[in-house]
């Protein structure tokens, strides 16, 4: 028996024995709160702690991790705030449950210049073209301006716009 549990049941003892609290708080010297506790208790049978449980996490379990790990492919831009809301549970365990256990990190989409294969293949058609053009009829005088070439992308916000990935390569947009 530990000395706390010792000085527990000698506070029981003399309680039992009809001694004051008081006398009891300067003889073991515990606090009197202890002793008015010790006296509640004085018909319960264990005067240790109870065991706990062992602390591990009930929310994250396989199953939610597993739900989890699929909502992020779905959609690895979706807020960690929403998945949480979805879930009714608190923002921190979404948040450890995808950095600790599932290792995913969250990483910023910049905007960029997207060149898809067949773009650049039709710019290298065009580019042949127009050297042949001027190989063939050097007196022409063609005039080209240099617009961009728009395509309608989302627009990108550093703050808020996250990707879940394990590495920098992963993130769509980057």
């Amino acid at each position: 028996m530990s000395e706390q549990e010792m000085k527990r049941q000698r506070a029981i003892d003399l309680l039992c024995a009809q001694v004051d609290p008081k006398v009891i708080t300067t003889q073991i010297k515990v606090s009197l709160a202890t002793v008015y506790i010790r006296k509640a208790m004085e018909g319960m049978d264990p005067i240790s702690r109870k065991p706990g449980t062992g602390g591990h996490n009930k929310k994250r379990s396989g199953e939610f991790l597993n739900l989890l790990q699929e909502n992020i492919k779905k959609d690895p831009t979706k807020s960690m705030r929403k998945m949480a809301a979805e879930r009714n549970v608190a923002l921190i365990t979404v948040t450890r449950a995808v950095h600790e256990v599932l290792g995913l990190k969250s990483f910023v989409r910049t905007p960029r210049h997207l060149l898809a294969a067949t773009m650049k293949a039709r710019r290298l058609e065009r580019a042949k073209k127009v050297l042949n053009f001027f190989k063939h009829n050097g007196d022409t005088v063609k005039i080209y301006s240099n617009k961009k070439i728009f395509t309608v992308e989302a627009v990108l916000n550093r703050r808020n716009d996250r990707f879940l990935a394990e590495t920098r390569g992963q993130v769509e947009g980057y």
